[in-house]
């Protein structure tokens, strides 16, 4: 209709000028306003799209839009932690045309002033799709008691050892999808590179099995 046209030229001029203010903001009002700007953005692309699950088809082309903004850019990769929740992580990783994981772990060692931005968003990805594959298989996501994730922290036992086979098997496949990137990032050439995933990757890990820092989640 001519209403959610009128809707998808809006939301696409503002979002040009929402990423572009992001990067350069004028001021400390301007920048502290702008994620508040998204997300009414966000809220009026999905009203736009009435509730028959047309609203992810707005939401899967505002990601598109972001995921065409330069890689050099901080808004990019905050824009993609507001639209997160919305769109899920298996879409999100489904939506960007090379490997999203791949590129997310390269450009926390390649972009030094983007780098935690990029390091946040990664961690609430990998999160999000860890609930996503316990929900497809109909499993639980339990935390571990605290006495497991002390023994598990000193050594004692190997986190597989507290799972069922299933658990075990889930767990894997979810480990699949980061630990080859990680592992060729902290063995690179480059010792910036190295540095830069060591610091802001590893932390992660810790967060994501289990560790004494689940903030991300």
């Amino acid at each position: 209709s001519s209403f959610t046209t009128y809707i998808g030229k809006l939301s696409e001029e503002s979002l040009k000028v929402t990423m572009s203010a992001w990067e350069n903001p004028p001021g400390r009002q301007v920048a502290s306003a702008i994620p508040g700007l998204f997300n009414n953005l966000v809220a009026l692309v999905e009203t736009a799209y009435p509730e028959d699950n047309t609203s992810v088809l707005g939401i899967k082309q505002m990601v598109g839009r972001v995921l065409a903004q330069p890689v050099n850019r901080k808004g990019r990769y905050i824009a993609l932690e507001t639209l997160l929740p919305i769109i899920g992580a298996k879409a999100l990783m489904e939506s960007n045309e090379c490997c999203l994981i791949e590129s997310l772990v390269d450009g926390v060692g390649d972009r030094a002033h983007t780098a935690g931005n990029i390091a946040t968003l990664l961690g609430k990805i990998l999160a999000k799709r860890k609930g996503e594959m316990y929900d497809e298989a109909g499993i639980e996501l339990k935390r571990s008691s605290k006495k497991q994730r002390r023994k598990i922290s000193q050594g004692e036992v190997s986190i597989s050892e507290t799972l069922d086979y299933k658990h075990e098997k889930l767990l894997q496949s979810w480990i699949d999808l980061w630990a080859p990137h990680f592992a060729k990032g902290l063995l690179s050439k480059s010792q910036v590179r190295r540095k830069q995933i060591s610091a802001l990757c590893v932390p992660l890990i810790m967060t994501m099995t289990d560790g004494p820092n689940r903030g991300i989640e």
